[in-house]
């Protein structure tokens, strides 16, 4: 059950409405252990530069269709929950970011250019069941 919870959590950061701009969350640690980072996410792609091209290729972007999903990147098309969770396990080697009531996790984003500068919100609700706005 945690695992569903904990996937649902990085699903909700990955579509929070509150975020807005082009960043890539590479890396999430979660007070209570495990690590991961955003879908879709391609850990192979450059850090180093600013253009949209190779740089931003994996960068959720909430458009058109996928604006009511879990995004889409430029590189691999629509982010899958599912799939997209068991990849970054698989590329890990351990579990979803846990947080503990009242907790937090720390997160590395990497921001392409001037629009992906934040700031970031973002709030989980424990059963997944609402989505506040901060």
């Amino acid at each position: 059950m945690a695992y569903i919870k904990t996937a649902f959590a990085i699903g909700l950061l990955a579509t929070a409405d509150v975020v807005a701009g082009h960043a890539a969350i590479i890396g999430a640690t979660g007070d209570a252990g495990g690590q991961g980072m955003a879908l879709g996410v391609d850990s192979s792609t450059p850090r180093d530069g600013t253009r949209r091209n190779p740089f931003q290729q994996d960068s959720t972007r909430f458009k058109g269709e996928a604006a009511d999903t879990f995004g889409e990147t430029v590189g691999a098309g629509l982010n899958r929950l599912e799939s997209g969770t068991k990849a970054i396990m698989a590329e890990t080697g351990q579990m979803l970011p846990q947080i503990s009531p009242g907790g937090s996790i720390d997160m590395t984003l990497h921001q392409v250019n001037g629009d992906g500068g934040g700031p970031y919100d973002c709030m989980i609700n424990a059963d997944a069941t609402e989505f506040p706005q901060p």
